[in-house]
């Protein structure tokens, strides 16, 4: 029988398309991600079961931030259609001199953009501001091992295995290099982004 966990398997995304946050993996009769009404089941019933109008995401974007509230195609990124990782970059901010100081941000390529609008409707800087250990680690990483650090581990910890750069990338920050592999676990763009940033990876 076809059913939502029919269609999100499908989908194989795992993670949250919105915020890329949370896991969204499925397994049968147990869990799967929300399904968001990209366009509200209310103003347009005849999109209520729609693929195009079915959109895998976490409870906390599909639930608590989004609820009722209307995306707008011409001014919200749909999932499906919309291809934004090069239009904007997660950076980070901090004062040595100030505790608890440090603070992740997002810079966009073009003020005012539809990613810009899609970030602020579902608040994805406060969000991923309360998650400051994971920036913290990476730069305790660079402060540590320097920009060498995949080199060294390359060399020291898995010396004599065959490991490409990929698998290094991931066993090493576990989440993806590839960009088309961002939706498979969480925090890939930004820790991505961080690391350039650090000079970690090049």
């Amino acid at each position: 029988m076809y059913d939502a966990y029919v269609l999100a398997r499908n989908l194989d995304i795992n993670t949250c398309v919105y915020c890329n946050r949370n896991y969204t993996s499925t397994v049968k009769k147990i869990t799967r991600p929300e399904f968001d009404h990209y366009f509200s089941q209310a103003q347009h019933p005849l999109l209520a079961l729609s693929f195009f109008n079915l959109i895998p995401s976490c409870s906390i974007c599909n639930s608590n931030i989004k609820g009722k509230k209307e995306l707008i195609l011409k001014d919200n990124l749909h999932p499906y259609i919309d291809n934004c990782l090069e239009d904007f970059v997660f950076s980070y901010d901090y004062d040595i001199k100030v505790k608890d100081s440090l603070v992740s941000k997002v810079k966009y390529l073009r003020k005012g953009s539809k990613v810009e609008k899609t970030f602020i409707f579902f608040k994805i800087n406060e969000v991923y501001n309360a998650h400051t250990e994971e920036l913290r680690d990476l730069i305790k990483i660079r402060e540590t091992f320097s920009d060498r650090y995949l080199e060294v581990l390359s060399k020291t910890v898995l010396s004599g295995v065959r490991i490409g750069k990929d698998e290094l990338y991931k066993l090493a920050f576990g989440v993806h290099l590839d960009e088309k592999n961002i939706s498979k676990r969480p925090f890939s763009k930004f820790k991505k982004d961080i690391l350039i940033e650090l000079g970690i990876i090049k």
